[in-house]
């Protein structure tokens, strides 16, 4: 699998698994855009890198949740995400890889793109009954 130019050496490491399974996640759009998927790095191409080498790697994947509440957590314990929108999508190795990388929430995963993955045809924005549910 071909993963794109800008991720540092050993990233994604060497522990990951194939991407699957059901994730939430927070875009911008609706339907979601390849945009909503540019991760840290690529929003802040010259930011200066982080200072250990994991960090740095998981500022290149996406943060993604197994469980919904844990992104309605994040949701609220952050401003700048008050407009996002949750959104779901049902993962499969092409598009990926994945982590558990439990950092801002227990569920919380990196999700590292395989070059020419498109998640966004993957994920649908979460309507306000789905999420009283």
């Amino acid at each position: 699998m071909q993963f794109p130019d800008y991720l540092p050496a050993n990233c994604p490491p060497d522990t990951v698994l194939p991407a699957s399974g059901t994730v939430y996640y927070l875009v911008n759009n609706d339907p979601p855009t390849p945009k909503d998927f540019f991760s840290k790095r690529e929003k802040n191409p010259t930011k200066k890198p982080f200072p250990k080498a994991e960090q740095e790697c998981q500022a290149c994947g996406i943060s993604v949740y197994t469980e919904i509440g844990d992104l309605f957590e994040l949701q609220q314990k952050f401003p700048g995400f008050a407009n996002c929108k949750p959104a779901v999508g049902t993962l499969n190795s092409d598009l990926g890889v994945i982590k558990a990388t439990p950092s801002s929430g227990s569920s919380h995963h990196t999700f590292w793109l395989a070059s020419g993955a498109k998640p966004w045809e993957v994920f649908k924005v979460i309507e306000n009954e789905e999420k009283e549910q």
